[in-house]
């Protein structure tokens, strides 16, 4: 290892003129000395916000060579690698020209408009060509998200719906998607009481990423007889991941649907002695 930078260079070895042998056909050898650079990134790691557009990924050579070398790129991590994705990287083969000591990698960020968590882009160095790997083979980029939570909220104030319905159904909407987790706590009140209804989506609600609205479902139960309207109301609590909207509370009006009862006296007559007496008269109601 003379230190030299020089390239592949070759040896060749020759039989010449032996004693007591004939020299074969095969009297020349050939020996390839090979002598290529390290390529690396000139960095492992760095940290890009969302809205960064273009940066630059610095790879470079242990030492200038003769040849060209060329390297290619490999992607993995949470952060999606192609066109319209997360980001993309160009050149997808990187040649360092013959007397140069490094070359650039393109990577754009793409900016989405989602709450999502903070990705990781991994990109490799892969087939090095006329170069061999060098100590920093792969480079871990950040990418930062820069959006704010989505808000949710529900979609009108007030519901009103017959306690003849049976199954019903509200719905939570949020402003955009998000690539979170969403957990929502809410409270019920109201006039109603827990034999008045069931619900079906109990809190807290847990919203998977992707997610552009919640619904929460329950049954109403028909109660006996006649009674006034009653309400059920739901009352948004702080969530995790979102913030609330305009409309973070709801009632729900379960209308009674029974008919008014009749009264009627339970009999048409009586037939008293006269004297000092208290007389029941009873008036009854049909339900």
């Amino acid at each position: 290892n003379d230190g030299i930078v020089e390239g592949d260079e070759s040896l060749i070895l020759g039989i010449d003129s032996p004693t007591n042998a004939t020299r074969g056909p095969q009297y020349i050898h050939t020996i390839k000395i090979v002598d290529p650079p390290e390529v690396s990134f000139a960095t492992v790691s760095s940290t890009q916000p969302e809205n960064a557009g273009v940066t630059w990924l610095k790879v470079e050579l242990s030492k200038g060579s003769t040849q060209d070398v060329t390297v290619s790129f490999a992607h993995a991590g949470s952060a999606a690698w192609g066109a319209g994705k997360d980001y993309v990287t160009s050149p997808g083969s990187l040649t360092i020209p013959s007397g140069s000591l490094s070359g650039m990698l393109k990577v754009e960020v793409k900016d989405d408009k989602f709450d999502e968590v903070d990705e990781i882009a991994m990109i490799s160095l892969s087939s090095p060509v006329h170069a061999v790997f060098g100590k920093n083979t792969s480079h871990k980029l950040t990418i930062i998200d820069d959006d704010d939570p989505p808000q949710i909220s529900f979609f009108v104030p007030t519901q009103v719906v017959s306690e003849e319905i049976g199954v019903f159904t509200t719905i939570l909407t949020l402003s955009e998607i998000s690539g979170k987790t969403i957990t929502l706590p809410y409270t019920l009140s109201g006039t109603t009481t827990s034999g008045d209804y069931t619900i079906h989506d109990p809190s807290p609600l847990i919203i998977p990423p992707g997610t552009s609205s919640v619904d929460i479902q329950m049954d109403i139960h028909e109660g006996d007889g006649m009674e006034e309207d009653e309400t059920l109301i739901i009352s948004l609590d702080s969530p995790q991941h979102a913030v609330l909207g305009s409309i973070s509370d709801q009632t729900i009006v379960i209308t009674e649907s029974s008919a008014q009862p009749t009264v009627n006296f339970a009999a048409a007559n009586t037939n008293l002695v006269e004297g000092d007496l208290v007389v029941n008269l009873y008036v009854q109601l049909n339900n």
